[in-house]
This record gives structure tokens, sequence and C-alpha cells, in this order.
């Protein structure tokens, strides 16, 4: 069954073909990627980030953009990497490391270097207070 340009749905697969399924596929990808609240499966998973990176690449005729993020939004980012950490692997991670697993969000775009540094900053300023958090639950169940 064809349903568009570019769009050819088989038996057991989809095929996205042209520059007008393309376009649809990395809408698509893009929609499920960024959408709120964000979630590690999609926003930290490596072959979405590197099939957004191809096919926008593909259908980009210019340098790459820039991730248009804002305070909430890397807050919001800060707190997944805090929460799944540990899963991630991310306290592990040298600084470079953790640099390329912040660009793997923001694929197909990239993130400036401050964005980065505040992200990495709040993730530690999280956990910190989670530390804080701990200590004085501790403290106030003593007897």
């Amino acid at each position: 069954m064809k349903l568009r340009d570019g769009i050819e749905v088989g038996e057991d697969s989809i095929t996205f073909s042209g520059r007008s399924g393309k376009q649809l596929l990395l809408s698509l990808l893009l929609r499920t990627k960024f959408r709120e609240p964000y979630e590690d499966i999609t926003l930290l998973n490596d072959w979405i980030a590197d099939l957004a990176n191809r096919l926008a690449a593909e259908l980009q005729t210019g340098e790459q953009q820039t991730f248009a993020d804002d305070a909430q939004t890397r807050l919001e980012i800060a707190g997944l990497i805090a929460s799944k950490g540990a899963s991630l692997g991310w306290w592990q991670m040298s600084p470079e490391a953790q640099v390329a697993c912040l660009q793997l969000a923001a694929a197909p775009y990239r993130m400036t270097s401050e964005s980065l540094e505040e992200i990495m900053l709040s993730v530690e300023d999280q956990v910190e207070s989670a530390r804080r958090l701990v200590a004085a639950a501790d403290q106030s169940n003593r007897p």
C-alpha cells in the first residue's frame, strides 16, 4: 500500500524514501525524542540520535543548528541525567564522555559549550541536594 510520496507500507515494513519520506521520518523522530517529559529511552538513545543526525545532514543545506533550549529545558535534561545517572554510567564517564552524552541528547542539533556546562553543573547540584536531603532525613530519624 502506498500512502503518499515517500511512504510505502509493506506486509512487514514501512519504507520512507525520497526527500518527503525523510522529512516525515525526521519529524516523527524529533517529536518522539523531544516530547516532554523527557525520557532516557528516547532522548539518550544512540540509534535514534544517529538516524536523526543522518537524516538532518541529508536534508539540511547549511551548518548544523544549535539546540534551541532554555533554562527549563536544561534543568529537565539535568534532572533526567541525575535520576538515571547510575544506569547511564554517568558517574564513571570522563568529562569528555559526559559532553558526548549530552550532545547525543541534543542530536541532530548541537549544544553550545555554555549549555553543556550549565547542564553538567546542574546535575552536580541536584545530586548534592539529594545528598543533603538524605543526610537531613538520617539526622531526623535518630533517637
